[in-house]
């Protein structure tokens, strides 16, 4: 099972990851993508001859936010997004979108 948890910083996408692990009693590998991921990294995390061993991954971060990211930081995400997405749909990615509460953007930001 391959989980991405999509959102803005504080939505409590790796509270949930440790969450979805324990009471799941999965053992899941967590993978957190940072701004400086390029292409290979996004089609890697995917990959499960990458991951052999590991069933499970749990993805902090995904396309959607590179295609947000990219825009605002760069002149546009770096990857082959329609590439990436056919990828993670051969792959029954499942997408989680969290978003936070009003007041904790509101208080860090």
């Amino acid at each position: 099972m391959i989980i991405i948890l999509e959102g803005p910083d504080c939505a409590g996408k790796t509270t949930l990851a440790e969450k979805f692990k324990k009471e799941l009693g999965i053992n899941a590998k967590y993978i957190h993508l940072n701004s400086e991921a390029v292409e290979s990294d996004y089609t890697c995390v995917l990959d499960p001859n990458k991951h052999v061993g590991t069933k499970h991954r749990i993805i902090d971060r995904h396309w959607p936010s590179e295609v947000v990211y990219g825009h605002v930081f760069r002149n546009g995400p770096r990857i082959n997004v329609d590439r990436i997405v056919s990828y993670a749909q051969t792959q029954k990615a499942i997408y989680i979108l969290c978003l936070p509460p009003k007041k904790e953007v509101s208080k860090n930001f």
